[in-house]
This record gives structure tokens, C-alpha cells and sequence, in this order.
């Protein structure tokens, strides 16, 4: 049996418009547009547990590193201390997170 998004519990209208527009256009205009904007490069930088999208964002527009090894880079050159929200502990982690994982 067929019913409406509408009928969804607990879905909002901002939602059930984009469950309505994926299954009728088979497209979501919403995460083609988060597609363009976000570099795909910035994936790498997840894969270091204490590195969540905010701070990957924040590291890309604020210090310029789009993957790994500039986000390194930038690290060593001791660049992230430089801003909000990230301190000596965070950068510690990272590049002993990162040394791990080359090996």
C-alpha cells in the first residue's frame, strides 16, 4: 500500500519536500549543491577520529588544507594553533594519529 511522505511520523515539511523531489525527480538538488560546494578531498581528513566535518571545514577554509598531507603540512608548520578551537592537544593528536597511519 502507497501512502503520502506526508504520512511519515515525525518528518517536518522541509523533509518530506526532499523525500517527495528524490523520488520523483530521482535527484536531491540539496545535496548536489552541498556536492559543489564541498571539496570531496576533504573525506580524507575524517578518517583521523578527533577531525569531525566542522573541523575539517574550518581547516580548509580558514588554513587552506583540502587533504591530508596539506593538513599535515599546515599542522607542522604549526599553523593550526592559529585558530578557533584548536589547541596543542588537538594538533598532538593529529600527528600522532597521522604517523600511525603511514605505517
Amino acid at each position: 500500500m502507497r501512502g503520502s511522505v506526508t504520512e511519515i511520523p515525525r518528518a517536518g515539511e522541509a523533509i518530506t519536500k526532499k523525500i517527495d523531489e528524490s523520488l520523483t525527480t530521482g535527484k536531491l538538488g540539496f545535496l548536489e549543491q552541498l556536492k559543489a560546494e564541498v571539496l570531496p578531498s576533504l573525506l580524507e581528513e575524517l578518517v583521523v577520529t578527533e577531525i569531525g566535518p566542522r573541523k575539517a571545514v574550518l581547516f580548509w577554509k580558514q588554513a587552506g588544507a583540502t587533504d591530508l598531507r596539506s593538513l599535515e603540512q599546515t599542522a607542522r608548520a604549526g599553523k593550526l594553533l592559529d585558530l578557533a578551537g584548536v589547541g596543542e592537544k588537538v594538533e598532538k593528536y593529529f600527528l600522532s594519529h597521522l604517523t600511525k597511519m603511514k605505517r
